[in-house]
């Protein structure tokens, strides 16, 4: 899906769960970046060309490395938690600042 597509509709959710009050606050999101699981690291392995891969992904980020799981489960919790409950419509970027470049 389109990047600016899935953030308009996003948006748009957001603004409609908060207008009608039928479920205030629910609407967050933590969009990924590149993170070092198996999930990703497995498929660039099978590529045969991984660590150009890793190194291009890592070149895309502002911090210069692939985030880890724990923080982006740590982001996860967050938003799950009752310290979010008066965000709404909110996307939370965990991507060692891909999206910001």
């Amino acid at each position: 899906m389109d990047k600016a597509y899935s953030g308009a509709v996003l948006n748009a959710q957001g603004r409609h769960c908060t207008v009608r009050r039928r479920l205030p606050g629910a609407l967050r999101s933590r969009p990924p970046g590149p993170t070092e699981t198996p999930g990703l690291m497995n498929p660039l392995a099978r590529t045969g060309m991984k660590d150009a891969m890793a190194a291009g992904l890592v070149a895309q980020t502002v911090l210069g490395r692939m985030g880890e799981s724990d923080e982006a489960a740590a982001v996860a919790l967050f938003l799950a938690s009752d310290d979010s409950s008066f965000m709404t419509g909110s996307e939370v970027f965990v991507d060692g600042g891909l999206a910001q470049i």
